[in-house]
């Protein structure tokens, strides 16, 4: 896997890989408690999706990170092309 990068997106250092070359997947994984409310993260990864230029993208998210996917799909359909 290639070296991780950050990238400021909504004001938070976000820390992420990226690899491959084919459609973009943005892969949220489990958050554990939350800390902060789903408003607040939803918030967040649209601005990192915003701040990467992503167009369309595929979403993969299980557990509490499913239901972010759901809202950043429900609040940005237009990035949207799968949601797993």
């Amino acid at each position: 896997m290639k070296q991780g990068k950050y990238i400021d997106a909504g004001g938070i250092n976000t820390h992420y890989h990226e690899d491959g070359s084919k459609d973009p997947l943005l892969l949220i994984h489990g958050l554990g408690p939350l800390e902060y409310s789903v408003d607040v993260w939803v918030n967040h990864m649209i601005a990192f999706i915003e701040k990467r230029g992503l167009e369309k993208l595929s979403i993969i998210g299980n557990f509490m990170a499913g239901a972010l996917a759901l809202h950043i799909a429900n609040r940005r359909p237009y990035f949207l092309d799968k949601l797993i």
